[in-house]
Protein backbone atom coordinates (compact mmCIF):
# COMPACT_ATOMS: atom_id res chain seq x y z
CA UNK A 1 0.00 0.00 0.00
CA UNK A 2 1.33 3.69 -1.28
CA UNK A 3 1.10 6.22 1.78
CA UNK A 4 -0.67 9.54 -0.01
CA UNK A 5 1.30 12.55 0.69
CA UNK A 6 -1.62 14.26 3.06
CA UNK A 7 -1.51 10.42 4.60
CA UNK A 8 1.95 11.44 5.61
CA UNK A 9 1.38 14.74 6.46
CA UNK A 10 -1.38 14.10 8.83
CA UNK A 11 1.08 11.41 10.37
CA UNK A 12 3.51 14.23 10.26
CA UNK A 13 1.25 16.51 12.19
CA UNK A 14 -0.14 13.79 14.96
CA UNK A 15 3.64 13.25 15.75
CA UNK A 16 4.48 16.79 15.74
CA UNK A 17 1.39 17.97 17.92
CA UNK A 18 2.00 14.79 20.40
CA UNK A 19 5.40 14.52 20.55
CA UNK A 20 6.11 17.28 23.64
CA UNK A 21 2.81 16.98 25.28
CA UNK A 22 2.87 14.07 27.66
CA UNK A 23 -0.22 11.98 25.68
CA UNK A 24 2.70 9.38 24.13
CA UNK A 25 3.44 10.29 20.36
CA UNK A 26 3.75 6.68 19.38
CA UNK A 27 0.26 5.73 20.75
CA UNK A 28 -1.50 8.50 18.94
CA UNK A 29 0.15 7.70 15.57
CA UNK A 30 -0.83 3.97 16.16
CA UNK A 31 -4.48 5.33 16.68
CA UNK A 32 -4.08 7.78 13.68
CA UNK A 33 -2.90 4.64 11.19
CA UNK A 34 -5.82 2.87 12.28
CA UNK A 35 -8.32 5.63 12.26
CA UNK A 36 -7.07 6.60 8.60
CA UNK A 37 -6.28 3.06 7.25
CA UNK A 38 -3.11 2.94 7.19
CA UNK A 39 -0.89 -0.49 7.07
CA UNK A 40 1.93 -0.35 8.72
CA UNK A 41 4.54 1.20 6.22
CA UNK A 42 7.87 -0.35 7.71
CA UNK A 43 10.28 1.51 9.50
CA UNK A 44 11.20 4.60 7.19
CA UNK A 45 7.80 6.62 7.87
CA UNK A 46 8.29 6.20 12.65
CA UNK A 47 11.87 6.76 11.89
CA UNK A 48 11.49 9.97 9.46
CA UNK A 49 9.09 11.67 12.13
CA UNK A 50 10.54 10.63 14.90
CA UNK A 51 14.32 12.28 13.45
CA UNK A 52 12.22 14.90 12.65
CA UNK A 53 11.22 15.54 16.12
CA UNK A 54 14.79 14.76 17.59
CA UNK A 55 16.19 17.96 14.83
CA UNK A 56 14.12 19.76 17.11
CA UNK A 57 15.72 19.10 20.59
CA UNK A 58 18.84 19.02 19.23
CA UNK A 59 18.59 23.03 17.97
CA UNK A 60 16.68 23.77 21.10
CA UNK A 61 19.04 22.24 23.41
CA UNK A 62 22.26 23.39 20.88
CA UNK A 63 23.77 25.47 23.81
CA UNK A 64 23.42 22.91 26.90
CA UNK A 65 24.77 20.34 24.49
CA UNK A 66 28.23 22.03 23.37
CA UNK A 67 28.51 22.85 27.19
CA UNK A 68 28.15 19.25 28.15
CA UNK A 69 30.98 18.61 24.68
CA UNK A 70 33.26 21.18 25.74
CA UNK A 71 33.42 20.77 29.03
CA UNK A 72 33.96 16.90 28.86
CA UNK A 73 36.85 17.95 26.54
CA UNK A 74 38.75 20.25 28.54
CA UNK A 75 38.33 17.27 31.24
CA UNK A 76 35.51 18.89 33.48
CA UNK A 77 34.01 16.47 36.06
CA UNK A 78 30.31 17.91 35.73
CA UNK A 79 30.19 16.99 31.71
CA UNK A 80 30.98 13.52 32.20
CA UNK A 81 28.46 13.38 35.46
CA UNK A 82 25.68 14.50 33.43
CA UNK A 83 26.67 12.29 30.31
CA UNK A 84 27.23 9.51 32.25
CA UNK A 85 23.91 9.29 34.13
CA UNK A 86 21.98 9.93 30.85
CA UNK A 87 23.90 6.61 29.86
CA UNK A 88 23.26 5.36 32.93
CA UNK A 89 19.33 5.84 32.71
CA UNK A 90 19.05 4.58 29.02
CA UNK A 91 20.07 1.42 30.24
CA UNK A 92 16.31 0.06 31.28
CA UNK A 93 14.71 0.97 27.74
CA UNK A 94 17.58 -0.90 26.01
CA UNK A 95 17.20 -4.08 28.64
CA UNK A 96 13.87 -4.10 28.55
CA UNK A 97 13.61 -4.08 24.69
CA UNK A 98 15.57 -6.87 24.73
CA UNK A 99 13.77 -8.95 26.96
CA UNK A 100 10.36 -8.14 26.23
CA UNK A 101 11.16 -7.83 22.17
CA UNK A 102 8.16 -10.45 21.74
CA UNK A 103 5.65 -8.94 23.52
CA UNK A 104 6.01 -5.56 22.41
CA UNK A 105 6.06 -6.92 18.19
CA UNK A 106 2.60 -8.57 19.48
CA UNK A 107 0.82 -5.97 20.67
CA UNK A 108 2.07 -2.46 19.26
CA UNK A 109 -0.52 -2.37 16.75
CA UNK A 110 -2.80 -3.73 19.41
CA UNK A 111 -5.79 -0.83 19.91
CA UNK A 112 -7.15 -2.91 23.26
CA UNK A 113 -3.36 -2.55 24.15
CA UNK A 114 -3.46 0.48 23.40
CA UNK A 115 -6.61 1.54 25.73
CA UNK A 116 -5.05 0.10 28.33
CA UNK A 117 -1.40 1.82 27.59
CA UNK A 118 -3.48 4.86 27.51
CA UNK A 119 -4.77 4.82 31.04
CA UNK A 120 -1.56 4.17 32.52
CA UNK A 121 -0.38 7.39 31.48
CA UNK A 122 -3.55 8.83 32.64
CA UNK A 123 -2.88 7.68 36.29
CA UNK A 124 0.88 8.44 36.46
CA UNK A 125 -0.14 11.89 35.29
CA UNK A 126 -2.78 12.35 37.98
CA UNK A 127 -0.63 10.82 40.39
CA UNK A 128 1.56 13.84 40.24
CA UNK A 129 -1.20 16.28 41.92
CA UNK A 130 0.01 14.45 44.62
CA UNK A 131 3.52 14.40 43.96
CA UNK A 132 3.50 18.42 44.07
CA UNK A 133 2.23 18.70 47.10
CA UNK A 134 5.47 17.49 49.06
CA UNK A 135 7.92 20.53 49.69
CA UNK A 136 10.34 20.96 47.33
CA UNK A 137 14.04 20.65 47.75
CA UNK A 138 15.47 23.41 49.94
CA UNK A 139 18.40 23.44 47.09
CA UNK A 140 18.50 22.48 43.54
CA UNK A 141 20.75 19.98 43.14
CA UNK A 142 22.15 18.23 40.49
CA UNK A 143 20.63 14.74 38.98
CA UNK A 144 21.60 12.18 41.39
CA UNK A 145 21.54 8.54 40.41
CA UNK A 146 18.47 7.12 42.04
CA UNK A 147 16.89 9.57 39.88
CA UNK A 148 18.80 9.07 36.91
CA UNK A 149 17.68 5.48 37.48
CA UNK A 150 14.06 6.24 38.26
CA UNK A 151 14.02 8.38 34.97
CA UNK A 152 15.45 5.29 33.21
CA UNK A 153 12.76 2.97 34.35
CA UNK A 154 9.82 5.44 33.50
CA UNK A 155 11.55 5.81 29.88
CA UNK A 156 11.28 1.83 29.83
CA UNK A 157 7.78 1.71 30.56
CA UNK A 158 7.34 4.10 27.68
CA UNK A 159 8.31 2.34 25.30
CA UNK A 160 4.75 0.84 25.01
CA UNK A 161 2.57 2.59 22.64
CA UNK A 162 0.28 4.33 24.62
CA UNK A 163 2.44 5.47 27.20
CA UNK A 164 3.52 8.68 27.68
CA UNK A 165 7.78 9.02 27.52
CA UNK A 166 7.12 12.42 28.46
CA UNK A 167 4.31 11.93 31.32
CA UNK A 168 6.27 9.11 32.50
CA UNK A 169 9.95 10.96 32.84
CA UNK A 170 7.52 14.04 34.16
CA UNK A 171 5.70 12.48 36.91
CA UNK A 172 9.22 9.82 38.12
CA UNK A 173 10.98 13.07 38.42
CA UNK A 174 7.85 14.85 40.50
CA UNK A 175 8.00 11.49 42.40
CA UNK A 176 11.93 11.98 42.53
CA UNK A 177 11.59 15.35 43.84
CA UNK A 178 13.22 16.58 40.60
CA UNK A 179 13.06 20.19 40.03
CA UNK A 180 10.51 20.46 37.02
CA UNK A 181 13.14 22.39 34.75
CA UNK A 182 15.57 19.70 35.45
CA UNK A 183 13.01 17.10 34.37
CA UNK A 184 12.09 18.29 31.33
CA UNK A 185 15.57 18.90 30.39
CA UNK A 186 16.89 15.54 31.26
CA UNK A 187 13.96 14.01 29.26
CA UNK A 188 14.69 15.74 26.23
CA UNK A 189 18.60 15.21 26.29
CA UNK A 190 17.50 11.83 26.74
CA UNK A 191 15.87 11.88 23.46
CA UNK A 192 19.30 12.42 21.94
CA UNK A 193 20.94 10.09 24.08
CA UNK A 194 18.44 7.01 23.34
CA UNK A 195 17.86 8.68 19.66
CA UNK A 196 14.34 8.31 19.99
CA UNK A 197 13.09 5.08 20.12
CA UNK A 198 16.66 3.45 19.24
CA UNK A 199 16.60 0.69 21.89
CA UNK A 200 13.09 -0.64 20.79
CA UNK A 201 13.74 0.06 16.73
CA UNK A 202 16.53 -2.23 17.19
CA UNK A 203 14.59 -5.02 19.00
CA UNK A 204 12.43 -4.70 16.69
CA UNK A 205 14.85 -4.35 13.38
CA UNK A 206 14.28 -8.37 12.26
CA UNK A 207 10.44 -7.71 11.62
CA UNK A 208 10.94 -4.13 10.03
CA UNK A 209 13.79 -5.29 7.85
CA UNK A 210 11.20 -7.44 6.69
CA UNK A 211 8.78 -5.11 6.55
CA UNK A 212 10.66 -2.58 4.77
CA UNK A 213 11.69 -4.77 1.90
CA UNK A 214 8.07 -5.63 1.34
CA UNK A 215 7.33 -1.75 1.51
CA UNK A 216 10.08 -0.95 -0.73
CA UNK A 217 9.23 -3.73 -3.27
CA UNK A 218 5.70 -2.49 -3.24
CA UNK A 219 7.00 1.10 -4.21
CA UNK A 220 8.97 -0.23 -6.55
CA UNK A 221 5.97 -1.91 -8.41
CA UNK A 222 3.79 0.92 -8.50
CA UNK A 223 6.08 3.21 -9.77
CA UNK A 224 6.37 0.95 -13.05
Amino acid sequence: MTLAWWEGLLIGLVQGLTEFLPISSSGHLVLAEHLLGIEAQGVFLEVTVHVATLVSVVIVYRAKIAELIRDMVTGGKEGWWYVGLLLLASIPAGAVGILFRDYFERTFHSLPALGWNFLITAGLLWSTRYAVRRPPPAVESRVSVLQAVTIGLAQALAILPGVSRSGATIAAGLWGRLAPARGVESLDLLRVALVDDAPLELQRRGQLVVRDRHFLRQQHESAH
